[in-house]
């Protein structure tokens, strides 16, 4: 994928830096479709449900302005604070706190991410992350009541990307197929316990599969050399009489 999302962080003004938030949201978005596609499918689509594609921006949104405020600080932090007050936003980084500092290293991934390469490297964390802390986690975030009521507000602001939306429905589509076929491995890992189950049933009953009738070529073999031992007795006697 392509675009401005790589671009350098620029937070010369209110603008630029609008526009660096918004690269780093697409960026931590991303990183997060790669990381529930990395754990286990049935992990990978409770976490989709739970961050649709406007939970999962606003949720990007609100952690890499918590970041830039509160993490890397300096001009950014500076710049960003600036936006929060205009914008009536100052709640975000008390909201952020928690979930921010659980996740922090894979935020800097994505954060400092140029490529798409090193984008992954943040979604590996991610699905770590998922597999320890749960998705419990960002369940708790996406209801806190500030999370609601920035929610709006942010999405207003910040019109969800379309290449994010493809990317979403995208990951959706995978990890589904991931899930189906880890039940069609699943249903024939059953079956096969079944057929085995019954296999060793019979032979405990007593029944011997119907392979077990079957002559063996030694027992062939002897059968056709007792008939032709019983012919020639039967051409001698007669040559006698």
């Amino acid at each position: 994928m392509s675009g401005t999302e790589f671009d350098k962080p620029d937070w010369s003004s209110t603008g630029a830096t609008l526009k660096t938030i918004a690269a780093g949201g697409v960026r931590l978005s991303r990183a997060l479709l790669m990381g529930l596609e990395k754990t286990p499918a049935k992990l990978g689509k409770k976490g989709l449900e739970l961050l649709d594609i406007h939970n999962l921006w606003t949720t990007a949104l609100i952690l890499v302005f918590w970041l830039a405020a509160s993490v890397i600080g300096g001009p950014l932090g500076i710049a960003v604070n600036g936006v929060l007050i205009a914008l009536a936003l100052a709640a975000i980084p008390a909201l952020a706190v928690e979930l921010g500092t659980e996740i922090r290293d894979g935020l800097v991934l994505s954060w400092t991410a140029t490529s798409d390469q090193e984008l992954g490297l943040a979604g590996a964390y991610f699905a770590e992350a998922f597999s320890t802390i749960g998705v419990e986690a960002f369940q708790l975030f996406v209801t806190h009541r500030v999370f609601v009521t920035l929610k709006p507000t942010l999405l207003k602001r910040f019109k969800v990307p379309v290449s994010l939306e493809t990317e979403a429905k995208a990951a959706r589509t995978r990890i589904e197929a991931k899930l189906k076929e880890a039940a069609e491995k699943e249903r024939k890992g059953k079956l096969g316990e079944l057929v085995k189950t019954a296999a060793e049933l019979t032979a405990a009953g007593g029944v011997k599969p119907a392979a077990a009738y079957v002559p063996t070529a030694e027992i062939a073999l002897g059968a056709v050399a007792a008939v032709g031992v019983v012919a020639t007795v039967i051409v001698l006697s007669r040559g006698k009489k």
